[in-house]
């Protein structure tokens, strides 16, 4: 069993790129800073943008934040509180501890 977590695992970081662990980042980051609070979509954008812009200074590269969004919705690294805001699940965690950390 231990062989196929670590296969799935592997899988997972194959299917995420840099710009979704920007986006895990934000997020988990926000509510260490913010006493467990929950990032909002706006908050959220905004965030990822200042990083992505701030990365991509010198490249002419784009990246599609709702489709970002909606597919770490969809592999549950992420959840949306309604009202709320956006959290980070078990399941990102475990995978942000497991990438390279994400530069500020």
């Amino acid at each position: 069993m231990f062989s196929f977590v670590t296969c799935q695992n592997s899988i997972e970081l194959s299917m995420i790129d840099h710009h979704d662990y920007v986006i895990l980042d934000i997020i988990q980051n926000f509510k260490k800073n913010n006493k467990n609070q929950l990032i909002k979509l706006s908050q959220l954008e905004a965030n990822f943008w200042v990083k992505v812009e701030r990365e991509l200074a010198h490249q002419n590269q784009s990246a599609q934040l709702g489709e970002r969004i909606s597919k770490l919705y969809l592999e549950g690294f992420i959840i949306n509180k309604p009202n709320i805001g956006y959290t980070i699940t078990r399941k990102g965690k475990e995978l942000l501890l497991q990438a390279r950390p994400v530069q500020q």
